[in-house]
């Protein structure tokens, strides 16, 4: 027989995740037996606590109100069982990350076999994103953000921090006649919509009027850019081995360019879970003794 404990915790996935289905994946459970625990629920309360439609549910008065006084003390029930495990045993369970698929597939996926050799009883669960919109709803444990982080509520440790500058191909340079004086509102430039949302990036940024090509891909800005179609801005991490061969050349070298730092995000909550902490410790470790990867070669 179903507890009323587990009955809200499927409530609060539906919730979290926004969706019947993607609840039932995480709970693994079916569909139907996610709408069989809503509706046991339901009747126990004597309320309605979801509005469903063909596609979507919205949340009625009462369902809002369980939802925020049991979320909080479902975490602090799970924050308490690691605890206690944290005591006696090691480190364990299913850790659910994301990354950038450049920076996770540079710097992330090539530690983590050390990492599970070091934790064999975590599993890894990774996933490819570029926002923070996930944490919460997908049930991730820690997301890894490059750049400057919006006032969400979230917490968050800086691992380390690295420079961006405007580079060009060498025949780009020639063909404009491209010198730090140039004026780059007047050349094509290839922009990069993750900067240009940031509210503190716009003043580093040249006018827009002559954007040659828009995207949140560092991988297609640095292929359109090889491609001579005009100058861009990109971390040094990723085009290192372009400097090196001096296919890629700095441009604007006068022009201020802030450092942009590399940050674990991770849920509030009173305890920080010990798959979690190690998995933070290690990656501090890591970039600490590898700085060098991240500067001007």
């Amino acid at each position: 027989m179903l507890t009323s404990v587990e009955k809200i915790n499927t409530f609060i996935y539906v919730v979290d995740t926004g969706s019947f289905t993607r609840a039932a994946t995480r709970l693994n459970l079916s569909k139907s037996m996610v709408s069989l625990h809503i509706k046991a629920l339901e009747t126990e309360l004597n309320t309605t606590l979801l509005h469903r439609t063909t596609r979507q549910f919205t949340l009625t008065e009462s369902g809002h109100a369980l939802y925020q006084q049991f979320r909080p003390l479902l975490q602090q029930f799970d924050n308490a069982l690691d605890a206690v495990m944290a005591g006696t045993t090691q480190p364990q369970g299913t850790l659910r990350f994301s990354a950038t698929a450049e920076f996770g597939g540079q710097f992330l996926l090539p530690q983590l076999p050390a990492f599970r050799m070091q934790y064999p009883l975590i599993q890894l669960d990774y996933r490819v994103d570029h926002t923070l919109s996930d944490l919460i709803a997908q049930k991730l444990d820690v997301v890894l953000r490059l750049g400057t982080l919006s006032d969400s509520g979230l917490r968050y440790r800086r691992l380390a921090d690295f420079p961006v500058c405007y580079v060009a191909t060498p025949d780009f340079i020639r063909r404009y006649q491209l010198t730090d004086n140039s004026d780059p509102a007047l050349l094509p430039f290839i922009a990069n919509s993750n900067l240009l949302s940031q509210s503190a990036w716009r003043q580093h940024l040249p006018a827009a009027d002559n954007t040659a090509f828009v995207s949140n891909s560092i991988q297609a800005i640095r292929t359109m850019t090889l491609a001579h179609q005009g100058y861009s801005l990109l971390p040094v991490w990723y085009i290192r081995e372009q400097l090196l061969q001096e296919v890629l050349v700095p441009v604007f070298t006068l022009r201020d360019t802030p450092d942009q730092s590399i940050n674990m995000v991770f849920p509030p909550a009173a305890h920080l879970p010990q798959k979690v902490r190690v998995f933070i410790d290690y990656f501090v470790g890591y970039f600490s003794e590898n700085a060098e990867q991240l500067r001007y070669p």
